[in-house]
């Protein structure tokens, strides 16, 4: 049984220059709350001061070889709010600990930052604050000026988790009931056919020639998958071929961890196709 793959992103790794960036920012930040506060700093500690602009936007994964689509809003994205910190971290805006997603052209401006180049982080989560499930992360490599503005874009890619989906054959009309074999009365099944996509309706998989095999059910995707809301599409076919079996557009919610046989087996998602297909 052949099942559509994609690459799970390895997971992030602290370098020493995060914990360096980490311990410049809160020595910083010290200095310029003592500077604010009217104290006298040494301008031999002083290192300097901008402005940050940071924008953000959201990357969908799909499964190769389809092309990567367009970075998506926030609306198509389906994000509420975002976290913003630096490499290792630390809040660009410790009075702000989360930022609602929609801002003016998708971005904010966070003042007084130390100068220098240093990783910036934008997390986006979908739910309220505090109970919200992570859903894109990205990082970029921002330089804020001494005295003035800087500006970063940062793609935030979909957290993925691993996802089965399985295709069961339905006989709707007759005598209502699961099919245990390919080979059945409504006809013998050679290939199961799919189209899934996420909640803005992008295409992230698709494939044709998926063997059906018993034992019931076909497991058709097995991999990682972007936390989403889906639909998928399925049919199956004979070596004619012809359309025997066929779901209605399939809805299934993925914001975790959702393998094996459906429930209550498995975490896994089921796709019935009926006969007759639905149209």
């Amino acid at each position: 049984m052949c099942c559509s793959r994609n690459q799970v992103p390895g997971p992030r790794r602290s370098t020493g220059l995060e914990w360096e960036d980490v311990m410049k920012r809160s020595l910083l930040l010290a200095i310029a709350g003592l500077a604010a506060s009217g104290c006298y700093v040494s301008s031999n500690s002083y290192q300097g001061f901008g402005d940050l602009v940071v924008y953000w936007d959201f990357q969908r994964n799909v499964v190769p070889p389809l092309p990567l689509p367009l970075p998506y809003t926030c609306a198509e994205g389906g994000v509420d709010y975002v976290v913003v910190t630096d490499g290792g971290g630390y809040l660009l805006d410790p009075g702000s600990p989360t930022i609602t997603c929609a801002q003016p052209n998708q971005g904010l401006t966070f003042p007084n930052q130390p100068a220098g180049t240093w990783t910036v982080r934008v997390r986006g989560y979908r739910g309220t604050p505090g109970a919200g499930v992570l859903i894109f992360d990205g990082t970029q490599t921002a330089t804020v000026p001494d005295g003035a503005t800087g500006q970063a874009t940062v793609l935030a890619w979909g957290v993925q988790r691993n996802v089965d989906l399985n295709a069961y054959l339905y006989q709707v009309t007759g005598t209502p009931g699961y099919y245990t074999s390919c080979n059945n009365a409504a006809g013998n099944i050679t290939t199961i056919t799919y189209v899934l996509r996420d909640g803005a309706t992008t295409t992230v998989d698709t494939a044709s020639n998926i063997a059906c095999l018993n034992p019931l059910p076909v497991l058709f995707f097995t991999g990682p998958l972007d936390l989403d809301n889906y639909t998928v599409v399925a049919d199956g076919y004979t070596a004619t071929p012809t359309r025997v079996f066929g779901s209605c557009s399939t809805a299934f919610d993925h914001f975790g961890t959702d393998t094996g046989l459906p429930p209550p087996g498995g975490f896994g998602i089921r796709v019935d196709l009926d006969n007759p297909p639905c149209l």
